[in-house]
């Protein structure tokens, strides 16, 4: 009995003891450490997201203009190649008539002048009895009006 007794009471004194300890620790701030941490890093993990989204938008504006400036000097392209061989058409016979023996741009060995068929033209490519006045026209017999 008398132990008994005499260990219950200290074992109250000291459940006593600690629950006065306890009762003096500040309130719980070991939870709420790492849920800040969860929200920290998930705030950030946001931020990274709409940081993406932006250039990622912004790489898709960049890659539009692109296409758009590309469509645009196809297109010329295609408008001056078909200029160009509009040119080309109207100079072939005119390449055609150059002297015998002088291989012009339509020789089919594609050996043409230095200068890539092209030719200074001389007084014997004007017009002959070219009217001085202007709105008069040579007649066959090479008469103005």
């Amino acid at each position: 009995g008398v132990d008994v007794d005499a260990a219950t009471g200290r074992m109250q004194k000291l459940r006593e003891l600690v629950a006065r300890k306890l009762e003096a620790l500040p309130a719980s701030s070991g939870p709420a450490r790492p849920r800040e941490d969860v929200e920290r890093l998930s705030e950030r993990v946001r931020e990274m997201i709409q940081d993406a989204t932006a250039k990622g938008e912004r790489l898709s504006a960049a890659g539009e203009r692109t296409s758009r400036a590309a469509e645009s000097l196809l297109r010329s392209l295609e408008t001056e190649t078909r200029e160009m061989e509009g040119l080309v058409a109207r100079l072939l016979p005119v390449s055609e008539q150059l002297a015998e023996g002088s291989p012009g741009p339509a020789d089919p060995s594609g050996a043409g002048p230095a200068n890539g068929g092209l030719r200074l033209l001389g007084e014997s490519d004007l017009m002959p009895d070219f009217p001085e006045e202007p709105g008069t026209m040579p007649e066959a017999g090479g008469e103005t009006r």
